[in-house]
């Protein structure tokens, strides 16, 4: 049994790169035999001493440390959100039946969210512009807040090493994949000071985009897809933070260095004299608000009634480890609206990202700030 190791940090991810207590520097594969054992076992069956005499103390201890696993009078539990291939089955049903009832209360909303939309300063279209607003900036930013508020996810949990993040275990099967990676809910965001360059679409692939190109790059992990951008980066004397400054000036002004212009028309946000994505201004805050308030109106009692039920349904493997049901709650809040991105774009209420042989489905964007 092998394991898809995923991470939400609340931290800088350059600045921890070489922390010793960073959950990324967990040796997954060495870790997946002992969260297969612990599979294995009951609930609280396996002990820790036992543990540590097949595995020996180090590794359990990193685990321990991590909140990947607790241990409770030396009985030993999973401490973060596991899914295993027996919960595919009962995640994906109510997945869809949820996600089902909910298009069909935001379809009563579709012309007043494609109103919102029409009020955007991008000249993009009103659906393509709904997809990165409903899609992505309302389902996967701010109806959270209430959520969180009531209680129902987590987007938190500051760890005795000073570090804030969340893990989350997803055993690899195809089942599983299609939850974790095939849907619409995931957002990748190089972020400046004064411009996030972004996407949002599904997980499965190598998305060639700013923020994969650097994390694999700081990692010492690029795959040889991202050659030419890498050659293009290294002899443009650019950081990060100073793309994103720049691709802001590209916007405002139509200027900015030619080598950071080269960079963006290489990932897709640029072509010759204009971007050829959505861009968001400041002054579309008040029209994104207004679109999560009709989203909010329509849906909020739906998603809590939802969480609530998913995260105390007893076949599913984090709740019989007494999992958080908030911690719970962050991942099924992703599959839920996942889900239902699926069906918007499936019932056209908005645009469907484009798909890309190797990358999974997206469509880029720039935030300026």
């Amino acid at each position: 049994m092998k394991f898809n190791w995923y991470f939400f940090e609340q931290f800088d991810p350059e600045r921890e790169a070489g922390n010793p207590d960073n959950p990324r520097r967990i040796a997954a594969r060495k870790a997946d035999p002992l969260l297969q054992t612990l599979a294995e076992h009951r609930p609280g069956s396996w002990q820790l001493d036992a543990c540590i005499a097949q595995f020996g103390s180090a590794l359990p201890a990193q685990l321990l440390r991590a909140g990947v696993i607790r241990s409770e009078s030396g009985r030993l539990y999973y401490d973060c959100p596991v899914f295993l291939s027996s919960d595919a089955l009962p995640l994906r049903e109510q997945s869809t039946l949820w996600a089902r009832r909910m298009a069909d209360r935001l379809a009563e909303e579709e012309e007043a969210l494609l109103g919102c939309c029409r009020q955007l300063k991008s000249t993009s279209s009103p659906r393509q512009a709904l997809y990165h607003v409903l899609c992505g900036m309302v389902l996967d930013g701010a109806l959270m807040a209430p959520l969180s508020e009531a209680g129902l996810i987590a987007d938190s949990r500051p760890h005795p090493s000073g570090l804030d993040y969340l893990i989350l275990l997803y055993e690899q099967c195809p089942q599983l994949e299609a939850l974790s990676e095939g849907l619409l809910c995931s957002w990748n965001r190089l972020i400046g000071t004064r411009c996030a360059l972004q996407s949002f679409g599904d997980s499965r692939g190598t998305r060639y985009d700013l923020y994969r190109f650097f994390r694999l790059r700081e990692a010492g992990q690029l795959p040889a897809v991202f050659q030419r951008a890498e050659a293009l980066f290294s002899a443009s004397g650019l950081t990060a933070e100073r793309l994103t400054e720049e691709a802001a000036e590209l916007v405002t002004t139509g200027r900015c260095l030619p080598a950071a212009q080269a960079l963006l028309e290489e990932f897709g946000y640029w072509r010759e004299s204009s971007a050829i994505v959505p861009v968001f201004y400041p002054e579309d805050e008040a029209v994104v608000a207004q679109a999560a308030e009709v989203t909010s109106g329509a849906l909020l009692e739906l998603f809590s009634q939802a969480l609530s039920t998913l995260s105390h349904l007893d076949t599913l493997t984090g709740s019989r480890h007494g999992v958080r049901t908030s911690e719970m709650g962050n991942e099924l809040y992703h599959i839920l609206f996942g889900s239902l991105n699926e069906e918007l774009v499936r019932r056209g209420i908005a645009d469907a990202p484009c798909h890309r042989p190797g990358q999974g489905r997206f469509a880029r964007s720039i935030l300026l700030l």
